[in-house]
Parts: structure tokens; C-alpha cells; sequence
């Protein structure tokens, strides 16, 4: 029985909402005003290549860059940049091979865009074709490499 009365005297004790507004007796009715929110962050998920490798017997591949579980403020737009560190050469010392690279079946242009997903829509997606374009003149045997940096950017 105790208990029962402790517990009892804790509940009553407790403040029931510590944001609560009061509502105090005067003339006539009363009314008091409470905001109710929600706030729904912005996400996404985007999936870019997980690498890129040319070989004599395959000059071209294709790759994906996808969003997915996109959630924008209204009136934004998700972009998905790509910039290649040596402007599209693959680097051996002082060799080089060229590649392209074209989005959606168009020139990647100076934009850098690659993909762009509208507010409102949930997900998008976008092929690469990349080529390679030895020359047969290369200077040297080895590895010619190059980074495509992917940025994400919310405008």
C-alpha cells in the first residue's frame, strides 16, 4: 500500500509537460495557441562507380551513377559533379592516353554535371560511356591512370 501511495505522490509530483502554456481564469472564454512541427531532414544515397579499368581488349565501358531515397527541400535540386584530375588523360610519367566520357549518350560538357534529381522526385539515374583512345604511340609500358572526383552538392 505504501508503494501505491509513493508511486501516487511521484506521478502528481511530475510536471506533466514542461512546455506546456497556461490558461489562467478571467472574463469571459479563454484559448491559448500551441505550434505543431515536424521536421522531415533532407537524404539521399548516391551510388557512384566503384572504378573504371581499360584493358587493349576493351577501349569503352559503361558505368552507373545513381540517387536513390532522395528527399529535397522544395524548389532544390540535387546535382552529381564529376571533374577528372588530368582533364581526361590517363598519366604514365610524362605519357599519357586520352578518354572521353559521355552522359546519357551526350558530351559531358563544362557543367560537370553528370546528374541531376529534381524536389519532388525520389531518384534518378545517369550512364557513363567511358572511352579509352591509345594512340599506339604511348611511350611507356605500365599503369596510365587518372582520378574522376564524383561531388554531391544540394542547390
Amino acid at each position: 500500500m505504501k508503494k501505491f501511495f509513493l508511486s501516487l505522490l511521484i506521478a502528481f509530483a511530475m510536471p506533466l509537460n514542461a512546455n506546456a502554456a497556461d490558461i489562467t481564469e478571467g472574463s469571459g472564454s479563454q484559448s491559448g495557441q500551441v505550434s505543431v512541427d515536424y521536421s522531415l531532414p533532407s537524404g539521399y544515397i548516391v551510388t557512384i562507380p566503384a572504378d573504371v579499368a581499360f584493358t587493349d581488349s576493351q577501349l569503352s565501358v559503361q558505368r552507373a551513377v545513381s540517387a536513390k531515397n532522395v528527399r529535397l527541400s522544395q524548389g532544390s535540386t540535387l546535382h552529381v559533379y564529376a571533374k577528372s584530375k588530368n582533364d581526361f588523360k590517363m598519366k604514365n610519367a610524362d605519357s599519357y592516353i586520352n578518354y572521353s566520357m559521355l552522359v546519357n549518350t551526350a558530351e559531358f560538357n563544362e557543367s560537370g554535371i553528370v546528374l541531376s534529381v529534381l524536389s519532388g522526385e525520389t531518384s534518378g539515374w545517369a550512364l557513363l560511356d567511358l572511352t579509352a583512345a591509345p594512340s599506339g604511340e604511348e611511350a611507356y609500358a605500365g599503369d596510365y591512370t587518372d582520378t574522376l572526383t564524383f561531388t554531391v552538392a544540394i542547390e
